[in-house]
């Protein structure tokens, strides 16, 4: 599972194994994008690359009007951690429209976050 966030923190992106039970069936693996605020946005396009190279495009007309969780691409295969995936998204937001690209990297190992955890569980007794 790969994951990525914008600079701004507005989107996170995601690649792991689909969850739609049809598709799961089939071992197909997603790429989906969130809408991390609370404010209206509407997107105008999302371009997922593979080593740069364009893997599927789409303007998310066809999702719930509202959806902040919308999938950007349906993958035959589990990412390879040696590519370059990125995501690019177009969207407009208080009438602005605003363009992001989002590296998404090797998901972080658990054991980073563990000691932090400790020390705040220590630091609360």
């Amino acid at each position: 599972m790969l994951k990525g966030n914008s600079k701004d923190g507005k989107w996170s992106v995601i690649y792991s194994p689909e969850k739609d039970i049809d598709l799961a069936r089939q071992d197909l693996w997603a790429v989906h994008i969130t809408w991390k605020r609370d404010s209206e946005f509407s997107i105008k396009e999302v371009v997922f690359k593979e080593n740069g190279v364009v893997e599927a495009s789409g303007d998310a007309t066809d999702e719930p009007k509202n959806a902040k969780k919308i999938a950007v691409a349906i993958m035959g295969d589990p990412p390879n951690t040696n590519n370059d995936y990125t995501v690019e998204v177009t969207w407009e937001e208080n009438g602005k429209t605003q363009k992001d690209i989002i590296q998404v990297n090797k998901e972080i190992k658990r054991s980073f976050v563990f000691p932090n955890l400790i020390k705040r569980i220590l630091s609360l007794g």
